[in-house]
């Protein structure tokens, strides 16, 4: 460890008249040695050099697994997550599934086909929800402005989440 050299020059204050005070210049006896400086209290004595740093705990340390599988080897980030547990297969056919059957039920109403991007943002909400334990929680509280889920709002408007909820399918309807 380097030795820290500190500025020499003396503690300037705005009061030009007030002198750095130190335990020389108090004129008292004072367990202070030369690296301490006195606090405007005369009272704290302030150390010039810093503490040695100390050895971290091991509990302190995180360690993250050795051994990878072949399966995560590749994730980097939270989305290669997502997909190692629903795939872009699924996905598409989760949207056709869900494009088929609002088109058959419901023509008259003004219905936005969704997609794969929107579909991944819808089931990682409901993901979301779930691990925020707002699952039995109805979709007027999940979106309500005091008390409601941020990241839902930030990603759906209370028309379009309910509107996938209620017409999403996983199955070609028969």
């Amino acid at each position: 460890m380097e030795p820290v050299v500190l500025d020499t020059q003396p503690f300037v204050s705005e009061n030009k008249s007030e002198p750095l005070t130190t335990a020389s210049t108090l004129g008292e006896p004072s367990t202070c040695s030369p690296t301490t400086v006195l606090g405007k209290d005369k009272e704290t004595a302030w150390s010039t050099h810093p503490f040695p740093e100390a050895r971290t705990q091991s509990k302190n340390i995180v360690r993250l697994p050795k051994n990878r599988t072949p399966f995560t080897q590749h994730v980097l980030s939270p989305t290669d997550e997502f997909l190692l547990y629903i795939n872009n297969k699924m996905i598409d056919d989760v949207v056709e599934f869900t494009i088929n059957r609002e088109s058959r039920r419901a023509k008259q109403t003004a219905w936005r086909d969704t997609d794969a991007i929107e579909m991944k943002a819808f089931i990682g909400c409901l993901v979301h929800i779930g691990a925020m334990r707002q699952s039995g929680s109805s979709l007027e509280f999940i979106f309500s402005a005091i008390e409601g889920n941020a990241l839902v709002k930030a990603s759906f408007s209370l028309k379009r989440f309910s509107s996938l909820l209620n017409y999403l399918r996983f199955d070609k309807s028969t």
